[in-house]
């Protein structure tokens, strides 16, 4: 496994993966996604993490500051699976504009995740 930790205004990007991607295209375009993202909402975190007991499972979180947390589970079929199964615990409830805000940042992570074999992207103030 590797891993890159990026940070920039105050806030530490980590992403750990086992497929070649410094300098790739796709690293390049998540981090714009990752900051941007940061920039929409009043983002405390986030997380997209394998779960260790089950290696197609992955937990997406995202903090916002007020309390309000987005727990999404995509479940993958396999290694290249681009259209995941999900299940969502949203509460309390989000706005139609922030959800689809974190459309592009989800949908990122699940590009990366199968061109790279992406176990871990976080997102933590500096």
């Amino acid at each position: 496994m590797a891993s890159i930790d990026l940070t920039e205004n105050g806030w530490r990007t980590r992403l750990t993966y086992s497929v070649g991607a410094f300098g790739c295209p796709e690293l390049t375009a998540l981090w714009t996604i990752t900051m941007g993202f940061r920039s929409l909402l009043e983002l405390e975190r986030f997380r997209f993490e394998r779960d260790g007991g089950n290696p197609l499972q992955y937990d997406f979180r995202i903090w916002l500051t007020g309390g309000r947390l987005w727990k999404q589970t995509l479940t993958f079929a396999g290694p290249g699976d681009a259209d995941p199964t999900m299940t969502f615990d949203v509460t309390p409830g989000w706005k139609v504009s922030e959800c689809a805000a974190h459309r592009d940042l989800r949908d990122a992570m699940v590009r990366f995740r199968n061109k790279h074999d992406l176990s871990l992207a976080r997102l933590d103030p500096a």
